[in-house]
């Protein structure tokens, strides 16, 4: 059960998903959690990035899991379905009364700064702080936690460095130097 703007929402979707899933659900919206209170918000603004960030996949319930958990490059038809899950997640946080702005978040999770992301090709500004927020902490997870279509998990030090690379391409610099830089530095304290 979340609670959202005074409103109680029922996470029944969530327990539709597999625990692999769960798990990084939960670890993403930690981490994008603190990637937001180290960027300054709190109260509402806050509390959007962490509702997005707990449905951010939960449209992968509409996924095949042979295509989710696929131990290699998927077939082009194959990364077509894994990319719809923004726009699933986007349409159950609808059915579930989700407000707009929580639902934006949800549905650029996977846009890039240089617009090579989905499902839209958003580039830079067009797309919303806490979506390249929530998109920072899903990376973070999955290079540090392990996944079928890599070998082993990257190091802080590895997985930091390639967040660092794809600054300005992936996710925008200023989040990269001025929000994940700082907050790298507290967890390893």
């Amino acid at each position: 059960i979340l609670k959202q703007e005074h409103r109680v929402v029922h996470a029944g979707p969530l327990r539709r998903l597999d625990s692999q899933t769960i798990d990084h659900t939960l670890r993403v919206t930690e981490v994008a959690t603190q990637l937001a209170e180290q960027w300054g918000l709190s109260g509402p603004f806050l509390e959007e990035v962490r509702v997005a960030a707990l449905l951010h996949d939960v449209g992968k319930v509409h996924c095949d899991p042979d295509v989710l958990w696929y131990p290699g490059i998927l077939a082009e038809e194959d990364k077509q379905e894994l990319h719809l899950h923004p726009l699933d997640s986007e349409r159950i946080a609808v059915f579930n009364g989700i407000p707009p702005r929580i639902r934006k978040l949800i549905r650029q999770h996977h846009e890039k700064t240089d617009g090579s992301g989905y499902p839209d090709n958003l580039r830079g500004q067009e797309i919303r702080v806490g979506a390249s927020i929530i998109k920072i902490a899903d990376e973070w997870d999955r290079m540090r936690n392990p996944v079928p279509w890599r070998d082993g998990v990257l190091s802080p030090m590895e997985a930091a460095t390639e967040i660092r690379q794809f600054a300005g391409a992936r996710y925008p610099r200023m989040l990269v130097d001025t929000v994940f830089e700082p907050w790298l530095q507290n967890i390893n304290h």
